[in-house]
């Protein structure tokens, strides 16, 4: 995954502003969290280990589904294993990763604060922009 210099310094940002002391908990100390910022900053890429995704629609959200009970029981069951799993909710869709490496869940969970600050913002500048006629 390669970065430009925008999108250096909005994930520098929100790689600090996500970190705290449940990352800490899971693997992520400020030692690797300051190691992963100067590879992408240096490099300007990042090569992740291998991820494995989860993608459920909106009929499976339902807190009843069967399949959403056992893939949330898979979770906290991989978590007691050391694997690192990370839910984003996008819309209508549930997306879960399931990271080796405490690195990878980091920067994961940045980008999906990204691209959320940026939807977000899309939508406010739409909301503001005066109509012309």
């Amino acid at each position: 995954m390669t970065f430009c210099n925008n999108e250096l310094v909005l994930l520098m940002q929100a790689i600090d502003s996500v970190y705290n002391d449940d990352w800490r908990v899971r693997g992520a100390t400020s030692f690797i969290k300051d190691r992963l910022k100067e590879i992408i900053y240096t490099t300007g890429e990042y090569h992740f280990y291998p991820i494995d995704l989860y993608h459920l629609d909106k009929y499976y959200l339902k807190k009843e589904n069967f399949l959403y009970q056992l893939v949330t029981m898979e979770m906290e069951m991989e978590e007691d294993r050391g694997v690192l799993t990370t839910e984003c909710v996008n819309g209508d869709d549930l997306h879960v990763y399931k990271c080796r490496f405490a690195s990878d869940a980091l920067l994961r969970v940045s980008k999906s604060v990204i691209k959320h600050r940026l939807s977000l913002s899309r939508w406010i500048w739409i909301l503001h922009t005066p109509a012309t006629h």
